[in-house]
């Protein structure tokens, strides 16, 4: 089940960013420290490492949080008015938009999605899709949404009968890439099917015959050597 939480959706979210948490922490701290500060030199210290904070803030958006947060569960398809709502209040499907926008909102190095528009509607699908085009870090995400996986893809890795295929391109270009691969994979194995076919032909047809018999050994060694081709689904 999704995560309940009494807090207001804006906070809950807002509180998401550890990175900026610590921030603003070690500038209060700071802060505490100058107001007892009465060395020269060392307010001085104090206030090059205030600035250093502040300028560190504000790259990690400390500086407009609730907007960015605000914006983000906008686009996750959230009204104003439910930024002040308890988490507990809304349903199961918009507490996992809830939780999606938490973990956007945290900038993490990258994102590891399961099925992540299943609780979306178009417009905020569309409103997703924009994002992970813009996202700066890596993401890995499995879905069934075709054209989600057509706008965000990149790489594809798909997990065949004969081993793992890493496709670059979009699911599209990948279903391309592999129904080509198959006609090769079938062509291949046609191919060798005739030459086994021939080979156990000529060890049913001389396998009693002496004369043929180290001809015939010949053959089954060839025969337990081959590596048959196998067929993707």
């Amino acid at each position: 089940a999704a995560w309940v939480s009494d807090k207001p959706l804006l906070q809950e979210v807002v509180e998401a960013s550890s990175k900026v948490t610590a921030l603003l922490d070690r500038i209060a701290a700071v802060h505490e420290a100058l107001s007892s500060e009465t060395d020269s030199d060392n307010q001085a210290k104090l206030l090059r490492q205030l600035s250093r904070l502040d300028l560190t803030l504000e790259a990690a958006g400390g500086g407009h949080r609730d907007h960015e947060a605000e914006a983000i569960l906008s686009g996750l398809g959230f009204m104003r008015s439910d930024f002040v709502r308890p988490l507990s209040e809304f349903s199961g499907g918009w507490r996992m938009r809830a939780m999606l926008g938490k973990l956007l909102f945290s900038k993490p190095d990258a994102l590891l999605l399961d099925e992540p528009t299943n609780h979306l509607d178009l417009e905020a699908n569309l409103w997703f899709e924009k994002y992970l085009a813009s996202f700066r870090g890596a993401v890995v995400v499995t879905s069934h949404d075709r054209a989600f996986l057509n706008e965000i893809a990149t790489m594809v890795l798909a997990i065949e009968a004969d081993g793992v295929v890493l496709h670059r391109g979009t699911y599209d270009d990948y279903l391309i890439a592999r129904e080509r691969s198959i006609q090769i994979k079938q062509a291949a194995r046609a191919r060798q099917d005739r030459e086994v076919q021939k080979q156990l032909r000529f060890v049913e047809r001389f396998h009693y015959k002496a004369r043929k018999a180290s001809q015939v050994q010949s053959r089954l060694k060839q025969l337990s050597k081959i590596q048959r081709i196998q067929l993707p689904r």
